[in-house]
């Protein structure tokens, strides 16, 4: 008895586990797939009806003003490509008339000099005081001519390869510290050429010059970035920068004027019209700061772009001149 009793406990036992846990793992598991399925999908309809439009609005919006900015920064990358292609182009220029000035042009020559006082003991009041003049050295000037073409050459090939980057932010910035570091390179050199050209080969008043076309380069920049983001002109700058740079060409233009009226031999030709070209060209730098600094036109690549044609364009006619003058 207690054998078949233990036996029935046991079959008991073992369907009463079995019945529970079918009802518990397929009944509740069932009704909550349902019911998430049903949760789902019922409120997805609304949210996309509601907010599908302004998404829609604001997506078009931002599609119009990126490319309404990239069709802007085109703009502009297109004219930094073309002014850099410029000055490649006037780099290689500038070697080819180095070249060309060693190869063609046959030697002038000019003297830089100290003037000093002195005491003149063949007169017959041994205080009386004399201009005395002691020559320093005798240099020639095709060589300097040389010289600064391929110094404009060096420079213009570094500013558009390895300083590209630097140079196209200073335009950006609408202060090109590169422009006016060149500048009062070549206006030194280009200055002292055309003194000792005319005959002012006093080594004291060729410094002086070179001083005030150093001054006249730093105001010049300080005119630039004064008026970069400024809606009004400062002309401070921009006029000290002008009034330094005419006091410069003082000294040339009268012993240039002198000689041609006072001396009994006149200059060469060819000096008269290297001066002229020379004078016209720093007039042109002049015209082109002052249309800028004016405001009437803000575009600062475009007042780059004239600045290397103007300095170009004047280079190339100085070595026509000597050039047709002074071929060998």
């Amino acid at each position: 008895m207690s054998e078949k009793s233990n036996k029935s406990t046991k079959k008991t036992t073992k369907k009463a586990v079995k019945k529970p846990a079918k009802k518990v793992t397929k009944a509740p598991a069932k009704k909550a797939t349902t019911k998430v399925t049903k949760n789902t999908k019922a409120p997805t309809p609304a949210v996309s009806n509601e907010g599908a439009k302004s998404p829609a609005i604001f997506s078009v919006i931002k599609q119009k003003a990126s490319a309404l900015a990239s069709r802007f920064g085109n703009k502009d990358n297109e004219k930094l490509v073309k002014l850099n292609s410029l000055v490649s182009s006037s780099a290689l220029i500038y070697v080819l008339l180095g070249v060309l000035t060693a190869l063609v042009i046959k030697p002038f020559y000019g003297t830089v000099s100290v003037y000093y006082q002195t005491k003149d003991y063949l007169a017959q009041n041994p205080q009386q005081q004399l201009l005395g003049v002691k020559d320093l050295f005798t240099v020639d000037l095709r060589w300097v001519l040389v010289g600064l073409l391929i110094i404009s050459a060096v420079c213009y090939a570094i500013t558009a390869t390895k300083k590209r980057g630097m140079y196209e932010k200073s335009l950006k910035n609408k202060a090109s510290a590169p422009r006016w570091i060149y500048l009062g390179i070549s206006s030194v050199i280009t200055l002292t050429f055309v003194g000792l050209l005319v005959g002012l080969n006093d080594l004291a008043v060729l410094k002086m010059s070179a001083g005030l076309i150093v001054a006249t380069v730093v105001l010049g920049f300080i005119s630039d970035r004064n008026n970069a983001n400024s809606k009004k002109s400062d002309w401070l700058a921009s006029i000290a920068s002008l009034f330094t740079g005419v006091v410069a060409w003082v000294a040339i233009c009268g012993a240039t004027v002198g000689t041609y009226i006072l001396a009994t031999d006149n200059l060469a030709w060819y000096v008269y019209v290297v001066s002229a070209v020379v004078v016209l060209g720093f007039v042109g730098f002049a015209v082109n700061q002052y249309r800028y600094v004016s405001g009437k036109n803000k575009d600062f690549i475009y007042y780059e772009r004239n600045f290397v044609r103007i300095d170009l364009v004047t280079k190339i006619l100085v070595y026509v001149v000597l050039a047709i003058a002074l071929h060998k």
